[in-house]
């Protein structure tokens, strides 16, 4: 799709006819019932264009000087960019993240590790839109002797500049337990640096924490997954997945893992984010 419409972000709508000529290139909102009949009808409709703008990942958005020690920069919203997060190179490595086209609260949650399954936001809702007047960008810079504290300054600089503040709440809630399957030998301890790739299909990683699996499972199931497997190591590991047959092909590569999920309820903490 990207080699036929080169978008550079999604969403990205394209509008074809009947004699299969593309009649606009342009985002979801921009498209309703009134908007295709009035194409069905062959009259003109106003329809805005979408844009993007010519996005490198590679390239850095934020200038800084490489002997800089710590730096908290802040721009508005880059029209056309996607919303990404990147992590420090070269001498900034382990040390730095820019975050583009992203909530405040989102970069919060980076911090934390946590996904939306185990996150309560109290904001209001105007706030909490996925909206170009809401979204930020964010880069931080600790000094080299504080990169162990990335996330939690990066947290704390975040609830400075802007009203927003994060808490722990503990919560009863229906859960995922991942627990080992007996039945199945254990998954491969692995000697092999971290390299992680996901796809709507699953995921293929080695030299992985378990919490990577648990945390795309939690997205998967829109529920909160309790890791009790007792796998601390770094494994090599593929997870598939069938979006038709979801539950079955899960439960499949789960085995073939050595682990299982049950349905439980426990008391989990919640990030839960306010305004201040």
């Amino acid at each position: 799709m990207q080699a036929l419409f080169k978008y550079q972000m999604v969403p990205h709508t394209i509008l074809i006819d009947k004699d299969q000529n593309i009649v606009a290139i342009t985002t979801p909102d921009q498209i309703n019932e009134t908007t295709i009949q009035s194409l069905l009808n062959g009259q003109n409709v106003n329809i805005e264009v979408k844009i993007d703008s010519e996005f490198d990942p590679e390239k850095d958005y934020f200038f800084a000087n490489p002997n800089i020690q710590f730096s908290v920069m802040i721009k508005p919203y880059m029209q056309g960019f996607p919303s990404m997060a990147k992590i420090g190179q070269g001498t900034f490595k382990g040390r730095r993240i820019s975050f583009i086209n992203v909530l405040p609260s989102m970069i919060i949650r980076r911090g934390y590790n946590l996904t939306s399954e185990v996150t309560i936001n109290e904001q209001p809702k105007e706030l909490t839109e996925f909206v170009p007047e809401n979204l930020i960008c964010f880069d931080i810079i600790v000094p080299e002797s504080k990169k162990a504290d990335l996330d939690k300054m990066m947290i704390i600089e975040v609830e400075k500049q802007f009203p927003i503040q994060s808490r722990f709440v503990k919560h009863k809630s229906s859960v995922y337990v991942l627990t080992r399957n007996t039945t199945y030998p254990e998954i491969c301890v692995s000697n092999l640096k971290e390299a992680i790739s996901f796809s709507g299909r699953g995921i293929e990683a080695t030299g992985a924490k378990v919490d990577v699996l648990k945390s795309y499972i939690e997205n998967i199931l829109g529920r909160p997954v309790i890791d009790e497997s007792g796998l601390e190591k770094h494994y090599d590991f593929i997870f598939e997945i069938l979006q038709e047959d979801r539950d079955n092909s899960m439960k499949e590569s789960l085995s073939k893992l050595g682990l299982k999920l049950v349905e439980s309820e426990r008391d989990i903490d919640f990030l839960t984010i306010s305004s201040k």
